[in-house]
């Protein structure tokens, strides 16, 4: 019987499943490290695309910051203006209310009155004047709590007084308030009609 001795071939197909084995081996640590090299050049690639878009994003939030500045001085002026306007809307219902209080006033004068001086503080109308009889000063008070401008006339002083216009005189002061519940269109269209 003749013997076979295997061992030979069997070493050299070890040897080749060995290099078989090295081969799959490298080819698969190169795989890896391509894939590795893919998908670090993958996530540096997305950090700089976010990069540039945080960029972006960063420009136009100080476009819009800068816009917000723009609206709020924009505000600003217009309060401004508003304000302005409101002054002016007052100044000019206080032109026509100036009117309308020394038009009243002359309506409501007494013959027998003679004003010193008539000043205005806030909604208050003080009075100061001379008359020859207390019923002049009645008259006068009376008249000018019938009026519609005016809500109500307070006595201040009275003292006798001897002045070129009578022996003996009254000298009054006498504060009224203003009643700004009256219309001016009212007012106007009683005017009209005298």
């Amino acid at each position: 019987m003749l013997m076979i001795n295997l061992l030979p071939w069997r070493e050299k197909k070890r040897q080749a499943a060995n290099k078989r084995y090295k081969a799959h081996l490298g080819l698969g640590m190169l795989i890896a490290a391509l894939i590795v090299l893919l998908i670090r050049q993958a996530i540096v690639e997305m950090n700089e695309q976010q990069g540039r878009i945080n960029a972006m994003l960063a420009s136009e939030i100080g476009q819009l910051d800068q816009q917000v500045a723009e609206v709020a001085s924009l505000r600003t002026e217009q309060d401004a203006v508003r304000e302005r306007i409101r002054i002016i809307e007052n100044l000019q219902q206080d032109r026509a209310t100036v009117v309308r209080i020394l038009d009243e006033l002359v309506m409501s004068m007494p013959i027998e009155i003679l004003l010193r001086s008539v000043r205005r503080e806030e909604q208050f109308l003080f009075i100061e004047g001379l008359s020859i009889s207390y019923s002049g000063i009645t008259e006068l008070m009376r008249r000018l709590e019938a009026s519609a401008l005016f809500a109500s006339a307070i006595l201040n002083d009275i003292t006798t007084e001897t002045s070129a216009v009578a022996e003996d005189a009254f000298a009054f002061s006498l504060s009224v308030e203003l009643n700004y519940g009256a219309s001016l269109s009212d007012k106007n269209t009683e005017l009209g009609a005298e």
